[in-house]
């Protein structure tokens, strides 16, 4: 019986002693693989690309026409008929609007009895001279001959010289009469309001049966009717900062989108850059236009907001990298290549750079792998010292080879 307990104690003391070894194998393996998962690295990796590589600065502008017209007319009365509507496209010499001519044509008929009137007192001016003159020579012979006195012949010429300038002065009312018969006529003709050029209708400022008043004073150019441009030839007003400013020039392709039009992009390029920067914000900033392509002008509307992309260089099928992926020193550029598990470091030559991307011109093929960044994988907060500076030689190791 006794021997018979002390077998089942012995059965038991075995099966705990087998239990405890399990479990602290289990935990060691798990603590060493904890620790290895701690030190090793783990990579951030790219392949290497061929395709297209640009280098841009980006702006922002607003769509506008290269001009816009305003329809004006020096004429005066009551707009009879309007032709066109806002949105319209219409052609040069086409009628836009016509007023009563009635008005026009009262200045012009009494610009001409004005012209008339100014011929007849011409006329007797003219014949008040030349009596004047025929008088003051005979009497200036006769005052040779000693036949009447000086002041006889003085006053006979001071006559003639009121004569001349009378005549004078009424000429001068003839050519200012015709001028004003001209301008008479003119306003008339604006009474039927003609298209400039081609164009479309932007904004229309009358109504039907609205009477308008332009003055005489065709100085200020007569009263806004509408206003018209051509959206045949659409521009963007952009603005680049100082920066860049001298990296840009008249010509450079420019890759346009809107947030109106997702998806597609549109070309363009630089018109013209205006030479006298300006202030915004405590930044100065140089004006630029842009002039749109053909399938952007097709869509686009005027004061759409737009982004650019100024195209300052671009080079196809050539070999790319992130940026991020090379360093440099005074021995040159060089990158990690990461194969069969393994990263070495590659000396290469380098080409342009936008920042994002990186030409490479020697040292690597397509679709190699490099490594972009590096770091650690643990997630414990507690670690031994050991496993610290294994972690710290392989980081400085990692860095060394960067070099």
């Amino acid at each position: 019986m006794e021997s018979n307990i002390m077998r089942n104690i012995i059965k038991i003391t075995l099966s705990l002693v087998s239990l405890a070894l399990l479990v602290a194998g289990s935990l060691y393996m798990i603590r060493s693989t904890s620790f290895a998962g701690q030190n090793k690295p783990s990579y951030q990796l790219a392949n290497v690309q061929k395709g297209d590589f640009i280098w841009s600065i980006s702006a922002t502008g607003i769509v506008e026409p290269k001009a816009v017209t305003e329809i004006r007319s020096m004429a005066s009365g009551e707009i009879k008929a309007i032709h066109v509507e806002v949105g319209m496209k219409v052609k040069k010499g086409q009628t836009l609007l016509e007023l009563d001519p009635k008005i026009e044509q009262r200045r012009v008929n009494q610009a001409k009895a004005d012209l008339l009137i100014a011929y007849a007192n011409y006329n007797k001016a003219k014949s008040s001279y030349l009596y004047a003159q025929t008088s003051n020579k005979r009497l200036q012979m006769l005052l040779q001959k000693g036949l009447i006195s000086k002041e006889e012949a003085e006053k006979t010429a001071n006559t003639f010289s009121l004569q001349r300038a009378e005549r004078s002065l009424r000429y001068a009312q003839i050519r200012r009469a015709k001028e004003t018969l001209k301008e008479a006529q003119e306003r008339l003709k604006e009474t039927r309001i003609v298209a400039p050029n081609d164009g479309v209708i932007l904004q229309r400022f009358v109504q039907p049966g609205q009477i308008i008043s332009s003055g005489t004073n065709s100085a200020s150019g007569g009263t806004i009717l509408l206003r018209m441009a051509d959206l045949d030839d659409l521009y963007i007003r952009g603005d680049v900062d100082e920066a860049d400013v001298a990296r840009i020039k008249e010509g450079m392709p420019v890759n346009i989108t809107a947030d109106a039009l997702p998806q597609q992009v549109f070309a363009g390029n630089i018109h013209r850059i205006n030479p006298e920067g300006k202030n915004e914000n405590n930044v100065t900033v140089f004006e630029i236009l842009v002039k749109l392509g053909p399938k952007a002008t097709k869509v686009m509307k005027l004061n759409m907001s737009t982004n650019l992309k100024i195209v300052v260089a671009q080079h196809k099928d050539v070999l790319l990298v992130p940026s991020m992926a090379v360093r440099q020193s005074r021995r040159g550029a060089r990158v990690l290549v990461f194969a069969d598990g393994q990263a070495s470091r590659r000396r290469v030559k380098l080409g342009m750079s936008n920042g994002m991307q990186t030409i490479i011109k020697e040292g690597l093929k397509a679709h190699e792998s490099i490594v972009v960044s590096s770091r650690g994988n643990s997630k414990s907060k507690r670690r031994s010292r050991r496993g610290k500076n294994r972690k710290g030689m392989s980081m400085r190791n990692m860095r060394r080879m960067m070099r």
